[in-house]
Formats: structure tokens, C-alpha cells, sequence
């Protein structure tokens, strides 16, 4: 969007602003979690806006603020590499239930929104081997660009079906170490406790797949 500017959106940096309130009907919620919700975007099939359950108090940001600005030094970083394994963001926008962050709803090369992991094992007779390779893949991005993804599970990973007949894991939250509110801030400085914690979590997540898949 470019040099447009579309209605709901503030300005916050960005190469667009929203200037009106945004209605989300009851309806449109797609998903919840412990701390936030997920909304189809009222005016954009092609987004969604994931709204704090809890928004931050004092210093302590809520975790679309963490998002915000982890999604952004990453994309700052690796560009649109990150994008393979990744949603676009495109900013916070206001709504009738709040401040909102705006994000790419993952689709297929098809156009279909592409399916959730979970259900994907769950309904499509995956193998388990097929299951893993993905993961695999996704691990060795996370590796291979520093990109410290901590939340991984079934529920928060979308399998992506590319033109090319390929499928790719994409993380759908990028809230990074700040989300993790340890006492001693590890993750964020020290590379190598970062990298045993997200092994251990891919090591979990592999687990739960193998768990749902097929063979």
C-alpha cells in the first residue's frame, strides 16, 4: 500500500496511516489466546488485526508493542528474506476494542488462507516425516538469521502452500525475547542461551507434531 492511505490506521512510521475507527463485529474474531485476540480485518480480506487481551501498564509495553518493534528490526535486518517464513505487519490501527496491530493474513499461493498447523496434521493425513522436514526448515531459518522465534507450537504456525508446489512453516508471532520477561534477560544478550532455548522449544514442537501426523 505504498504512497495510499487506507481508513483505520495511525501513523506510526510506516508507508501508510488509517485516520478512522475500525468496527470489528463479534463475528470476525478468529482466534484468542492468553493474551490476545485475532480479528479479520473489517475493510481488507487480506489482513487481520491482533488486539492485547491485557495492555501494557507503566514500562511494561503489551505484546503487540513487543511485536511491533521485534517484527520491524527483524525485517530491518534480514528484508524480505524474512518474509518466507513470516507475515507482512503493517502497523497499528485503532478500533472499537482498541488499539490493534495489523498484519498479512497468511494465504496460500491459491489465494486460500493457508491452514494452521494442528489442523493441517489433523486433517490432511500428513506423515509424520513430511511433518518434520518442515520444522527443519523453519529451525534452520531461525539459525541461520539469528531470528530468536521462541513461539512455536501447533497453534501459532501456518502451513503455507507456494506456487511452486513447495509448503512452508509461517511463525504468525514474532514477539521475541523482550516477550519472555525473564528476571536476568538472557535470550536478548547472550547468543548461545537464546539457541539452547529455541532447540528446546523446536525439540517440543517436533514432539507434538509427530503426535498429530499420520505414519
Amino acid at each position: 500500500m505504498a504512497g495510499q492511505a487506507s481508513r483505520g490506521m495511525i501513523a506510526v512510521g510506516v508507508d501508510c496511516y488509517y485516520w478512522a475507527m475500525l468496527t470489528l463485529p463479534a463475528d470476525y474474531l478468529m482466534s484468542r489466546g492468553a493474551n490476545r485476540a485475532c480479528y479479520r480485518h473489517p475493510d481488507d480480506a487480506g489482513r487481520c488485526i491482533k488486539l492485547d487481551l491485557e495492555p501494557g501498564v507503566g514500562r511494561r509495553p503489551g505484546m503487540n508493542q513487543i511485536e511491533f518493534e521485534n517484527h520491524s528490526k527483524l525485517v530491518k535486518r534480514l528484508g524480505e528474506r524474512f518474509y518466507r517464513h513470516a507475515p507482512r505487519c503493517y502497523g497499528f490501527v485503532q478500533t472499537n476494542e482498541g488499539k490493534g496491530l495489523c498484519f498479512e493474513l497468511v494465504r496460500d499461493a491459491g489465494g486460500g488462507v493457508s491452514t494452521r498447523f494442528d489442523r493441517y496434521l489433523g486433517d490432511t493425513q500428513c506423515e509424520a516425516d513430511h511433518a518434520h522436514t518442515l520444522i527443519d526448515r523453519l529451525y534452520a531459518f531461525v539459525l541461520d538469521a539469528d531470528a530468536r522465534l521462541f513461539d512455536v507450537n501447533l497453534h501459532n504456525l501456518m502451513v503455507r502452500q507456494d506456487a511452486d508446489g513447495s509448503e512452508q512453516l509461517v511463525a504468525i508471532d514474532w514477539k521475541g525475547p523482550k516477550a519472555l520477561r525473564e528476571f536476568i534477560p538472557a535470550s536478548n544478550y547472550l547468543p548461545w542461551f537464546a539457541r539452547r532455548k529455541i532447540a528446546r522449544r523446536f525439540v517440543r514442537l517436533h514432539d507434538q507434531a509427530h503426535s498429530l501426523a499420520a505414519g
